[in-house]
């Protein structure tokens, strides 16, 4: 039992002394104020104390960045956009912002990253700037439908209206028509919800009474046998003269439609009659609806909720494109016999017990912070650790582990120990900008150790 008693207290006293790995990717290795940075993995040397243990060349940084991009489903990354702040101001924009903030809430991530990104100290203010920006014109955005769609998807995309030069004008003297680009939804995404988001402003409009009741309609527009403009009901939401805010409509079935049939994608025809006069079409500015020279954060938008494929399918859509990548964009690479040229997660001599170590993930530093709209990076985590006898609480052990753990004490050549693993992962939310019309928000799924164990 001496044996025993003597591996315990080891596995106390490497515990007590909090020895271990910590890895932190692509962080400056000086302060804000000074300019030279240097990209590369971090250690704490045991002494509270994070030194360099390995500066990552460029060649390394496309790798990862080409790593990345293709694990998100990306291509490759937009180029040519606009500044967030300028792009941030629209309305489309400001809603995924809204929905963001919700997915980290109830994550637990947003107090998460703060801590994790002054910790680093090179947090910017640009996540509190997009908080900040948001006005009261923004507060109750989100609705229970949106909610419900929102947990059943992890990919949300919006569509900023805009002029098509084969959209020819309807002669409608009171109405309004708009168009959406809905070409870069990818062909194997399941659409679960549409909807139109409008914005009502009584105060511009000269039927500021509560007692005169509206309803607004949106037709998708078609064409007929003879070449002329149909226009079939989408759905329908009242209104009351005196009202200011967002107006949702339900258009999944024109979405669709125009998802599997682009050429069908002739707009939609947006309407207004009085409740007791349905005959009688009213003019959308003397309600405060759609008015031309609206500002940005008040743009008319569409809102598409999708489910993506199955991770596997696109892990294997991921690797056929790296092989092709490899092939396409060969890179001469010297090995160097260097200290550099560790593993990336080469453990420390000194270990300790199972645990949660940090892995973190800077946007900025791999130059994607003109397009990653949020977050600027995030705390990864993995798991590390070994699982000896015996196995404390904060373990997470399985009954499986407990018993592997004795018969490894026996059999130590035949039967291994436990393994540290994650036994508990959360989701990320990355929102980026598409191009300068669309932006979109995408859940992707046990990106983060919440907690480790004994496996």
């Amino acid at each position: 039992m001496s044996g025993l008693q003597n591996t315990s207290e080891a596995v106390a006293v490497l515990a007590s002394l909090g020895l271990g790995l910590v890895l932190l990717m692509f962080v400056a290795t000086t302060p804000p104020a000074v300019e030279a940075t240097q990209s590369g993995i971090y250690i704490d040397n045991g002494k509270d104390q994070t030194i360099m243990h390995r500066v990552l060349s460029e060649d390394d940084k496309l790798d990862v960045s080409y790593e990345i991009l293709e694990f998100l489903g990306i291509a490759e990354r937009p180029t040519h956009l606009s500044s967030h702040q300028l792009s941030l101001r629209k309305s489309a924009p400001k809603f995924l912002l809204d929905v963001y903030h919700r997915i980290t809430a109830e994550e637990g991530l947003s107090e998460q990253d703060e801590d994790d990104s002054y910790e680093h100290g090179h947090r910017s203010r640009r996540s509190v700037d997009l908080e900040e920006e948001e006005g009261d014109q923004q507060k109750n955005f989100i609705t229970d439908l949106d909610k419900e769609a929102i947990d059943q998807s992890d990919i949300i995309m919006t569509f900023l209206n805009k002029r098509h030069h084969n959209v020819d004008e309807l002669r409608h003297e009171h109405g309004r028509r708009l168009w959406f680009e809905v070409s870069n939804v990818p062909s194997d995404n399941y659409l679960v919800m549409a909807e139109l988001r409008i914005y009502q402003n009584a105060n511009e409009g000269k039927w500021l009474t509560a007692n005169r009741e509206f309803t607004i309609t949106v037709y998708a527009i078609g064409t007929g046998t003879l070449g002329q403009h149909t226009m079939e009901p989408l759905s329908s939401v009242n209104t009351t003269g005196d009202y200011v805010g967002w107006l949702e409509l339900n258009v999944t079935e024109g979405l669709h439609e125009w998802l599997v049939k682009s050429k069908d994608n002739h707009g939609i025809y947006i309407g207004a009659h009085a409740v007791n006069r349905p005959d009688r079409e009213v003019k959308l500015d003397d309600i405060g609806l759609i008015h031309r020279k609206v500002d940005d954060e008040f743009q008319p938008f569409m809102i598409g909720f999708f489910r993506g494929p199955e991770l596997i399918k696109a892990t294997a859509h991921s690797s056929h494109h790296r092989s092709k990548r490899s092939a396409s964009h060969p890179r001469k690479r010297k090995k160097s016999v260097s200290p550099n040229n560790v593993p990336l997660l080469e453990p420390l001599e000194n270990t300790r017990s199972c645990q949660m170590q940090t892995l973190y993930i800077d946007f900025k530093d791999l130059g994607w912070h003109d397009w990653i709209i949020a977050p600027e990076g995030y705390g990864a985590f993995y798991c590390s650790g070994e699982c000896n006898f015996p196995l404390n609480a904060h373990m997470n052990a399985t009954n499986h582990a407990i018993v592997q753990t004795l018969v490894h004490l026996l059999e130590p050549k035949k039967v291994p120990k436990p393994c540290c693993a994650p036994t508990r992962l959360g989701a990320l939310p990355v929102l980026y900008h598409l191009n300068d019309e669309n932006v979109n928000l995408k859940k992707y799924k046990n990106m983060i150790v919440k907690s480790c164990g004994c496996h």
